[in-house]
């Protein structure tokens, strides 16, 4: 009796790297999202002595904490916007890729913090690399609400914004087209988002 040849099983989506890899490389990320923090709430003055100290660890260990959280949102909305869908993303792993990705976030913020110490040519050079904000000098009368949504906008983050929606279409076995608007949608959703909370605690209306 013949039977029907079994299916070719769908390879999915894997982790980023080797499991021996993975570990220290997401410790790597925290350490790098942990400096990053520390130099920008470095920059709010709250005094000195042990309890200012004490203050700047739990800031730091919140703000850590809110990135985390940041990622595995991120991570459950594709999940259940597929599952809505009929279509399954193993969550953990795309949230493993979603943190293993912000190191381009890092790297944005590095070349930043670079361009803004160095000044001259270099952050007209970098703009188009780490993100918009770079260019804030050059365009002062801009909205600063708008800055914060939009400032990071340059190739790190479109690199990243491609690479979560290949991950997702690696998931789903189909084609990037429709992962990547949706991970494009998600992103200027979120900035947008930004941009108007921000323009609302400084008293004002996002929409003029």
């Amino acid at each position: 009796m013949l039977h029907p040849p079994a299916s070719v099983p769908r390879p999915g989506l894997p982790w980023p790297l080797a499991p021996w890899a993975l570990l220290p490389w997401l410790a790597s990320i925290g350490w790098g999202w942990w400096q990053t923090l520390a130099s920008q709430l470095g920059q709010v003055s709250i005094g000195a002595g042990a309890g200012a100290a004490r203050a700047l660890a739990v800031g730091l260990a919140v703000a850590l904490l809110a990135r985390v959280a940041g990622f595995i949102a991120e991570s459950g909305f594709y999940v259940l916007w597929w599952r809505a869908r009929g279509s399954h993303i193993p969550f953990w792993r795309l949230s493993s890729w979603i943190a293993a990705l912000s190191a381009a976030d890092l790297l944005a913020m590095s070349l930043g913090r670079l361009a803004e110490r160095h000044g001259g040519a270099l952050p007209l050079v970098l703009a188009p690399l780490a993100g918009a904000s770079l260019l804030r000098s050059q365009v002062p009368g801009l909205d600063a609400g708008l800055w914060v949504g939009f400032g990071s906008l340059g190739l790190l983050a479109a690199a990243r914004v491609a690479l979560t929606a290949r991950a997702q279409a690696v998931a789903l076995d189909r084609r990037i087209a429709a992962p990547l608007a949706l991970t494009a949608g998600a992103w200027l959703a979120s900035r947008v988002a930004l941009w108007w909370i921000v323009d609302l605690a400084r008293g004002m209306s996002p929409l003029g």
